[in-house]
């Protein structure tokens, strides 16, 4: 919990630096997408540690609202196009997780999440982050760290997953 909220902080003050440079809409997607990755990975390392709390419910409220405030006309570069479905993408995978009001139906609702997550980073590979890759869930997420730390299932497959190429997550 005490990890969540320290995440949350960071991420509310990076919004707030952005917000004082300039309109959060006027900052560019990708920087905008900083915030949300923070929350991603405070939900996504919770369930990899086996816990489901109000923190990851707090955190996915959050992630939907500043996900349908991203604003995709501000993306750049040869990826502009795939942008445009992420917003809403986003905030309907974090309101899945949201939603959830155990453990398992939180993991299941990560799929959600994590997919425009996964898309995202396979469009701007984050150098602290990895993609890795569940055959038993058959689906991705994106985690800080060394090691496999599978959000997707309890101890018993806490290991399971590879490190993939971020241009061929699934």
């Amino acid at each position: 919990m005490i990890i969540l909220r320290a995440l949350a902080l960071a991420a509310a003050l990076l919004a707030a630096l952005l917000a004082s440079s300039g309109s959060a809409h006027a900052a560019k997607f990708d920087d905008q997408m900083v915030s949300i990755l923070a929350l991603y990975d405070a939900i996504e390392g919770t369930l990899a540690r086996d816990h489901f709390d109000p923190g990851v419910t707090q955190a996915a409220q959050r992630l939907a609202r500043e996900a349908r405030a991203l604003d995709p006309s501000t993306a750049s570069g040869p990826h502009r196009a795939h942008t445009a479905s992420l917003p809403d993408d986003l905030a309907a995978g974090a309101e899945q997780v949201a939603a959830a009001g155990d453990l398992a139906t939180a993991r299941q609702a990560l799929k959600s999440l994590s997919a425009p997550v996964v898309k995202w980073a396979q469009l701007n590979p984050q150098p602290d982050h990895q993609v890795l890759y569940c055959s038993m869930a058959e689906a991705s997420w994106i985690q800080t760290g060394e090691g496999v730390q599978n959000p997707y299932y309890g101890p018993e497959m806490k290991r399971c997953g590879q490190t993939v190429d971020a241009a061929s997550a699934h």
